[in-house]
């Protein structure tokens, strides 16, 4: 088959983990064992459809205008690629695009929700119309979390099938990352955006501090909040405990994995998080909030732990807890989620509906 990939996330450059789109660039390379793939850029040329604020009406012009040059371009794209089928990464704007694609062609097409679209832009009335009518006309519905196939089905009236995100095998990438002794290490990876929860982590950390615990976190990421959530560090005493190391690759975020004690996922609202599996992936036990799927992926898999979100004391306390475990009670349980969750596997149950 000759499969259309769209997406407005995609790795600029090897190792990037900019945004969710990491692992889009790993679903192709495994789907392109099997089939040919060619990738249509659904966002705009500049800047991040991302970024644009819905509560600014000019964005709905740049949305409208956005649609028009775009379908354009992809009723075009799928003439000169000969497409048989396309796979829409996100169903705004990939999904509404593809939906006019086939109004236009006939060509069919699948939508992968991937929580954003779901849980934000369905929100805002205009949007929320057309992720509809994408989902509605979708020849099939994929979402990355039970809870995602929740909300789809509710919202399209259609049935959704699960299919997990994952990456790569991250063996090739480790290196060896110096940790600090004598103490508790975990690890932060994501956005630095208001939903990841990381200033709740901070103020956790805090009464981590006045109760004297040993521990240090290590934050990988970036994002809008980053210069204030560096100053609720600062304000908080506690520059010698927490340490931001901004964006990294694939080989520095699986190595402070490899070397970390626990992960921490201390988010107000997710799907279910790329980072869990990776985490699992090389044996590292997790803290997350019970928050869409995570807190079932906690009980089912005995993986760590699982905590109310948006709550410091709450995770203070569970924090202070992993402090005294042996993580070896985790691993047999990691391991039997890394295994249930591969790249292989999502691909095959991909093919398995649309072949």
């Amino acid at each position: 088959m000759r499969i259309g990939i769209y997406t407005h996330n995609y790795p600029k450059s090897e190792g990037d983990r900019a945004d969710a789109g990491v692992f889009v660039s790993d679903f192709v390379e495994e789907l392109s064992k099997k089939h040919e793939v060619f990738i249509f850029y659904t966002g705009p040329e500049s800047g991040k459809f991302g970024n644009w604020k819905f509560t600014n009406p000019f964005s709905y012009i740049k949305f409208v205008w956005l649609f028009v040059e775009k379908t354009i371009k992809s009723v075009n794209f799928v003439r000169k690629n000969k497409l048989d089928y396309i796979l829409a990464f996100w169903s705004l704007p990939s999904g509404v695009l593809a939906y006019f694609t086939k109004f236009i062609l006939g060509t069919p097409y699948a939508v992968w929700c991937l929580g954003s679209d779901l849980n934000f832009y369905a929100r805002v009335p205009i949007l929320r119309i057309l992720i509809r009518c994408s989902l509605r006309s979708a020849n099939f519905r994929f979402a990355n979390s039970r809870k995602l196939c929740k909300i789809g089905g509710r919202l399209s009236g259609r049935s959704f099938y699960f299919l997990s995100a994952v990456t790569e095998n991250p063996s090739a990438f480790l290196k060896k990352v110096r940790m600090f002794a004598n103490c508790t290490n975990f690890l932060f990876v994501g956005r630095l955006e208001k939903v990841k929860g990381v200033d709740v982590l901070i103020k956790a950390a805090r009464i981590l501090s006045e109760d004297k615990v040993k521990f240090k976190i290590n934050i990988l990421g970036d994002g809008t909040m980053r210069h204030t959530l560096e100053k609720l560090v600062r304000r908080s005493s506690l520059d010698d405990y927490i340490n931001f190391s901004g964006q990294s690759d694939k080989e520095t975020v699986f190595s402070y994995m490899k070397s970390s004690d626990f992960l921490v996922v201390p988010s107000r609202s997710e799907s279910l998080p790329l980072v869990i599996i990776e985490a699992a992936k090389v044996g590292l036990p997790i803290v997350a909030t019970n928050v869409g799927d995570c807190g079932r992926l906690m009980r089912r898999y005995n993986i760590g732990k699982s905590v109310a979100p948006n709550n410091p004391k709450r995770l203070a306390k569970v924090l202070k807890e992993t402090v005294r475990e042996k993580k070896d009670k985790y691993r047999a349980g990691l391991r039997l989620l890394a295994d249930d969750f591969s790249l292989e596997k999502s691909v095959s149950m991909f093919l398995k509906y649309i072949v």
